[in-house]
């Protein structure tokens, strides 16, 4: 199975550096939490309080109820996003 390459480690306390331009374009995560859990569980709860704060701002594209869920689907394959698409339940 391929695994994405693990990403350097990121500290907790690294992260007001790492968006003090309170942007980020596309970033995953992905085969970094799954060797480092813990450590990006702390990340991760360091960013939200950071959002909380509004030291930092999560672009949202557009909130779509959970029946257009399809539509917001089509949106991300065609790459006609910026930001997040949110799926109201």
């Amino acid at each position: 199975m391929w695994r994405r390459p693990a990403i350097r480690k990121i500290c907790p306390t690294s992260l007001p550096a790492l968006f003090s331009n309170k942007q980020s374009a596309g970033f995953t995560l992905g085969g970094y939490a799954e060797s480092n859990p813990a450590e990006t569980g702390k990340a991760a709860r360091e960013a939200l309080s950071m959002l909380a704060r509004k030291e930092i701002h999560a672009e949202i594209h557009g909130v779509y109820p959970l029946e257009k869920a399809a539509e917001a689907l089509t949106l991300l394959e065609q790459k006609n996003t910026v930001g997040k698409l949110v799926l109201k339940v």
